[in-house]
């Protein structure tokens, strides 16, 4: 009978992170449930103009939850070296990464999508490797490489098999390229400022791209024809995927 010692259960709690767990679980189901809101939303507009306008709704939702929970945090307190950079961050990672995202998975479908986002990492590892920020090891670098060749077949097989467009496909990798470059460009900023502040001051500078983006979508949605499905998923998308992940 193998005894485990007080060390190797603590290393396994340690993994087993309950908010760790929710955020894993949280942002996988979120590329179902994306699908699923897309599907729903059909009856109600044009699926073309999907991604624009439920990029816009999910934002504000999210906001107000956000600058309440920023309030509790800092008072809002940021200096304005931070308060710029918070939201240079947050414009491309609320901004751009979301807009390449949203539409880059309307083309290519959500398995390719749940696959080539995690790209992003790679990118965020191989900057900070770049800029001194982190030092590298080999077993890192094997990763890395059989990740990067993973990537590529997903991205290959998706569209030898018709599940995708090759502009959705470049579209995901953008995506995933911004988010890397984001992860960066917030690691300085968390060392100073909270991150709910930082997302509340921030999201804003991204909305000066989201509203031109999908404003005009957005009103064009039938609402009284939205069925319970739409509501859930949008609400999933906001608040367990958004504001629950971010929170935990």
């Amino acid at each position: 009978m193998k005894v485990y010692s007080l060390e190797s259960m603590r290393a396994w709690r340690s993994l087993l992170h309950p908010a760790l767990l929710f955020v894993v679980f949280a942002w996988g189901f979120n590329f179902t449930v994306i699908k699923l809101l897309y599907e729903a939303f059909e009856p109600v507009l044009d699926p073309a103009r999907a991604p624009a306008a439920l990029t816009v709704m999910r934002y504000l939702i999210m906001w107000p939850l956000f600058a309440i929970a920023a309030w509790h945090e800092s008072r809002f307190r940021i200096s304005r070296p931070m308060l710029w950079k918070s939201m240079l961050a947050q414009f491309v990672a609320s901004g751009i990464y979301m807009v390449l995202f949203m539409e880059g998975m309307r083309m290519a479908g959500a398995g390719p999508a749940s696959v080539i986002i995690s790209f992003s990492p790679l990118v965020a590892i191989l900057l900070a490797w770049g800029l001194k920020l982190e030092k590298g090891s080999p077993r890192l670098v094997a990763g890395l490489t059989i990740a990067s060749i993973g990537v590529a077949l997903v991205g290959v097989n998706a569209l030898s098999e018709g599940h995708g467009s090759l502009l959705g496909i470049l579209l995901l990798l953008a995506s995933a390229l911004s988010w890397g470059v984001s992860v960066v460009m917030s690691k300085p900023v968390l060392g100073e400022v909270g991150p709910f502040t930082m997302l509340a001051v921030g999201i804003p500078a991204a909305m000066l791209l989201v509203v031109p983006y999908g404003w005009d979508d957005m009103m064009a949605i039938q609402w009284q024809r939205i069925d319970f499905t739409g509501w859930w998923t949008l609400g999933y998308l906001a608040l367990v995927a958004g504001f629950g992940a971010f929170w935990a």
